[in-house]
């Protein structure tokens, strides 16, 4: 800053010192910060800070020391309680970092998912951009000749500082003998005099790389004199030719595309910098172009393909809104990309959101061979400096985005179409921590406000989403057939409870399946083996006296880990050493019950000792890399056998995959829930899927015991239609979603009492009004997890606005109410609108 006189310094000083006058009669400003509190925040503006403007991000003291990074809400001159407010501290960018549409839209989701600002804000904001704090304070050396124009408690704090380098809060606190030091703080911050000594540290680094600038200019004179220079050194001659052609096309040269052209330029580089033939700059670049993608066959759109397109465009002039219920491999992607194409070409931006990781992994590889670097990536696989990198990115208007759940939270500018492929997956559900929204209707509110187009996609569409598109709140398009000549796999079902079909002792494996897949490798194909559970056997038993590994902190068995020994809670995380023997009465006999993918692969590797066998789960697929490059093995050949829970069911394209076998089809309809054969027949189909997408047509073997005849028929034909026209009906009988509206309540506490005692107040003030609606409550389906007892209430409400919006209400002032009690105070009460 220029130059203040003594006067100017005192003059800054009074007004800061004169706080509450002072910022009372200014203009006030309502911050989100990232805690669940219910309201946003009251903060006044000081006049250097007066081109604040909604959506900017500002440094705000909350409580006594806490710094927080805020997001300004609105901007407003009243104070009608006539309070004392603090200042903002700081802008943390030039310009707004949220647009006011986001705004919109994270007031929408509060609305919706009774939740508040502050969660949403922690949610949406990628964590490069959320700051840490520290509040101590260091002394600016450049302001040791001016400590004589300070007077008062500033030019002892500035006394201090000059000798002591570094204050905490505290120890000012002390020296002053005030706990509002504030004041004094700000003025001697806005004076330069002294400074954080961590300023609200950003997390985030940009990303730079080395640029070359020729100093020369590229004219018939001027070149002359550059071949003279470099006339002795071939090397530099080189370069120079090199950099005449990016010249002509007006391209920056960075030093790793010249290096790549002219392998070890550096040497060259240096001496030409020192004969002033170009300078070397240091600029910042954008991670979000630098992807490496892989060049895909562009292939063209069969007539079907032709058909689907223009239907989904009626559907968007008409409804808006459009599900594409597609069969396995009838090229839904082909589909998007053309989709993609018209929407970029009329200058929109699109969001092409995928429900896992896997699936950014491998779509992100071929579609970029369509879009090169218009498209950017966007998941919590991605490093944190590459996400802030892509924000900035998508807020100056990048075109298009292939995003995981949270890429529903990015600044577009232009938004035009949103994809939600494989909408039936249950990953696109938030379960914790709040907002726990859902991708399907988050989507919709935020089409809305961009006047955007949606279209869903999937084979094995969820029950809601057909339930809206037969109904006519969707349109409807179907592509019936697979893409090419490829037919949908031969079904084969294996009931283990006859005697063909019996494994042979000590095996996973149906003398059938294991037959086929000897006759696949020898065919050079590929295998596919789904186990829908992780680790090698989910409980470890004792024969003699019936123990069982328990976790310490839930209410629930331990699977055994084989690869690193140990037991693993999947709920808390927990582990422990595997015992050699049992804890309570010595026996070493110890039986593992059950079986996951790590027993399946040890299996796998005894029976064909020659063959790749891999396995994809959580356990091997942690690395930033690991599924990438798994992905990568599978596709190139690498790999005969994949071993895999769900994942391997997520839509991935895998051209020389030719069975796919079920080990245990009964482990997926064993859970308590309305959902579970829903989930059951699109896991089943989803994983039949991945076989025959190409000429060669595919097999797939179920292996199962107990499933009803009915379901496993509906799957073998992959009959949608059919499944969902049976399921409706007994939603229809039980008054279960679609038909009805779901809240789901959880009630916590480390004491089962208070627990018990919180959800059955909050349950009874419910339904004094609302009566049968109310459900509950009851343990939660595992009773204690980290320690804490669950207990849980399901509201079942009718599919009427007036109705849903009146019982949101009263349940959140039935929730203020209980955690007004003193004695339920410390529960924890989350809200879940359309549980899954």
């Amino acid at each position: 800053m220029d130059t203040l006189s003594s006067a100017e310094y005192k003059d800054i000083l009074r007004v800061y010192l004169c706080q509450p006058q002072y910022y009372m009669e200014n203009i006030f400003a309502e911050i989100i910060v990232p805690l669940p509190i219910r309201d946003t925040y009251t903060f006044s503006v000081p006049p250097h800070l007066a081109h604040i403007q909604p959506g900017h991000r500002v440094e705000v003291q909350f409580g006594r020391k806490k710094r927080y990074t805020g997001i300004v809400h609105h901007l407003h001159q009243k104070n009608d309680r006539n309070l004392q407010v603090k200042p903002i501290l700081d802008i943390l960018d030039a310009e707004p970092l949220i647009s006011k549409l986001q705004l919109d839209f994270w007031g929408q989701l509060t609305e919706y998912y009774l939740c508040t600002l502050g969660e949403v804000m922690n949610v949406a904001l990628p964590a490069g951009i959320k700051l840490s704090s520290e509040t101590n304070f260091i002394f600016n050396e450049s302001f040791a000749d001016r400590l004589d124009e300070l007077t008062g408690d500033a030019a002892l704090l500035a006394e201090a500082l000059s000798h002591q380098k570094e204050l905490s809060y505290y120890t000012v606190q002390d020296l002053l003998g005030k706990k509002s030091i504030q004041p004094i703080i700000q003025a001697l911050l806005h004076l330069g005099v002294m400074l954080l000594k961590e300023e609200l540290k950003q997390t985030y680094k940009p990303k730079t790389q080395k640029f070359i600038v020729p100093l020369f200019v590229a004219d018939n004179e001027g070149l002359e004199q550059v071949f003279e220079k470099v006339k002795n050194a071939p090397k530099q001659t080189e370069v120079v030719l090199a950099l005449l052609q990016w010249i002509k096309s007006d391209t920056a040269v960075s030093t790793a595309m010249l290096n790549e052209k002219i392998p070890d330029s550096a040497a060259a580089l240096k001496s030409m910098e020192k004969k002033g033939l170009l300078s070397l700059e240091e600029r910042q670049v954008s991670r979000a172009d630098s992807l490496e993608g892989w060049n895909a066959a562009k292939m063209q759109l069969s007539p079907v393909q032709e058909i689907a397109v223009a239907q989904i465009k009626g559907g968007f002039e008409e409804q808006g809104i459009v599900l594409l219920h597609g069969v396995t491999g009838s090229g839904k992607t082909l589909v998007y990309i053309r989709l993609i194409e018209e929407a970029l070409a009329a200058g929109g931006q699109v969001l092409y959101m995928v429900p896992e990781i896997a699936l950014t992994t491998q779509l992100m590889q071929r579609i970029q061979n369509y879009f090169g670097d218009s498209a950017g990536v966007y998941h919590s696989g991605v490093g944190s400096d590459y996400k802030v990198d892509l924000w900035d990115s998508v807020r100056k208007g990048k075109s298009l985005v292939i995003s995981a759940r949270s890429g529903i939270f990015l600044p577009f500018k232009n938004l035009r179409l949103i994809i939600i492929d494989e909408e039936h997956e249950y990953s696109y559900k938030q379960n914790d921590p709040a907002p726990r929204y859902h991708i399907r209707e988050a989507s919709i509110m935020l089409s809305r406000l961009y006047g955007a187009k949606i279209l869903f996609g999937s084979a094995t569409p969820s029950m809601e989403s057909y339930f809206n598109a037969l109904r006519g709140r969707y349109a409807l398009v179907q592509l019936t057939e697979r893409y090419g000549d490829a037919a949908l796999p031969k079904v084969r079902l294996i009931d283990r409870r006859l005697a063909e079909n019996s494994k042979p002792k000590g095996s996973h494996f149906s003398p059938a399946l294991l037959h086929e897949m000897m006759t696949t490798l020898m065919n050079r194909k590929q295998v596919i083996i789904f186990q829908n559970r992780r680790g090698f056997s989910p409980v470890l038993t004792c024969k003699l006296c019936g123990w069982t590994k328990q976790c310490i902190n839930c209410d629930v068995s331990m699977p055994y880990h084989k690869y690193n020994h140990s037991f693993m809670c999947h709920y808390c995380g927990w582990s422990d050493p595997a015992d050699p023997a049992c804890p309570a009465c010595g026996n070493v006999d110890l039986e593992h019950i059950g079986f996951g993918t790590e027993k399946i692969e040890e299996e796998l590797r005894i029976l064909f000792p020659e063959a790749e066998i891999a396995r994809m789960d959580l356990d091997t697929v942690r690395g930033k890399r690991a599924l990438a490059d798994m992905i990568f093995r599978l596709e190139t050949g690498q790999i005969d056998i994949l071993v895999g829970t769900q994942l391997v069911s997520k839509g991935l394209d895998f051209e020389n995959v030719e069975l796919v076998g079920i080990i245990s089809a009964d482990q997926l309809t064993r859970y308590p829930d309305f959902r579970t054969g829903e989930r059951a027949f699109q896991m089943m189909v989803q994983v039949s899927g991945r076989s025959g997408r190409t000429s060669n047509q595919g097999k797939v073997y179920i292996q199962y015991e107990k499933i009803p005849a009915r379901m496993l028929e509906q799957v073998k034909q992959a009959d949608y239609a059919s499944f969902y026209n049976e399921t409706l009906e007994e939603r229809y009988k039980f008054k279960y979603p679609p038909y009805c509206r779901l809240i789901g309540v959880t009630i916590r506490h480390r004491h089962p009492d208070i627990a018990r005692n919180g959800a059955e107040f909050l349950a009874a003030q419910l339904r004094d009004k609302w009566g049968s609606r109310i459900i509950g409550p009851a343990p939660g389906l595992i009773s204690r997890i980290r320690n804490y007892y669950i207990f849980e209430i399901l509201i079942k409400m009718e599919r009427k606005l007036a109705i849903i919006t009146e019982l949101k209400n009263d349940l959140q002032e039935a929730r203020l109410r209980t955690l007004a009690d003193p004695a339920l105070k410390s529960l924890s009460i989350s809200i879940d609108v359309d549980p899954l």
